[in-house]
């Protein structure tokens, strides 16, 4: 369903059909947001299951054999840089999430932030990336870049008319 479709905002909601985790049969309807000019999308979930409690994990999709430059802050970042491409670039990928993370790691080929959350709750993120042709001359600018988005999005400008 889309929800905005102008052209400063773009986001739609998404519903999947209901799945299986471990017992639990969860709902899941995931509202995805992008503002012009941003480089992170805005992403809301809701898991619904017949459980108290689902455990959940933000990732990113690593590549294989290749050495890993990452980075993982459990107040709520993760950062993974491809492999450089002397030709084309290097694409750095991050995830912010605003309640941090109960536990980052690597497994099966993903860096991951874990969480859990109670059924029926709003489970919020951010994930984009970055390119060094385009902003980014490196992984700590990245890096640098998220920690800001991170301090930004925590501290939200409000302005007050009297």
């Amino acid at each position: 369903e889309i929800l905005d479709m102008g052209p400063l905002r773009i986001s739609f909601k998404l519903s999947y059909k209901p799945y299986k985790n471990g017992d639990n049969e969860v709902n899941e309807k995931r509202i995805i947001t992008l503002d012009a000019y941003s480089h992170l999308n805005k992403v809301s979930n809701i898991f619904n299951t017949n459980g108290d409690v689902l455990n959940v994990a933000t990732g990113i999709v690593t590549q294989k054999g290749q050495p890993e430059m990452v980075f993982g802050d459990k107040t709520g970042i993760i950062a993974y840089r491809v492999p450089e491409d002397a030709k084309n670039g290097t694409i750095y990928t991050g995830v912010i999430n605003l309640k941090g993370f109960s536990k980052i790691s690597s497994e099966q080929g993903h860096y991951l932030g874990n969480n859990s959350i109670i059924s029926g709750s709003e489970y919020t993120y951010y994930v984009g990336a970055g390119w060094s042709k385009a902003g980014f001359s490196n992984f700590d600018a990245w890096v640098e870049f998220l920690k800001n988005e991170k301090f930004k999005i925590d501290n939200p400008l409000v302005v007050q008319i009297k």
